[in-house]
């Protein structure tokens, strides 16, 4: 029996046709997450907040210290 080349595996691979994929599911509306999953579905709504707290004058000062403390360490570093 001849052994395989890869070649030849990799052309087999590409022969086989991909499973296709599943039907979507029939509802349109978003289902209500498990409420052990409520806190994880909540937490991508946190990206809102630090942008609101970004654009406010206290995120706006906190950013200014960062910079200058960020500038001031590279200036040392030189």
């Amino acid at each position: 029996m001849d052994a395989q080349s890869a070649g030849e595996i990799l052309a087999a691979r590409v022969a086989t046709p991909a499973p296709p994929p599943p039907p979507p599911a029939a509802s349109a509306a978003t289902p209500e997450p498990a409420p052990e999953h409520k806190e994880a579905a909540e937490a991508g709504r946190g990206a809102e907040a630090i942008g609101k707290f970004l654009s406010s004058r206290q995120g706006k000062q906190l950013q200014k210290q960062v910079m200058r403390g960020v500038f001031g360490l590279l200036k040392k570093q030189l």
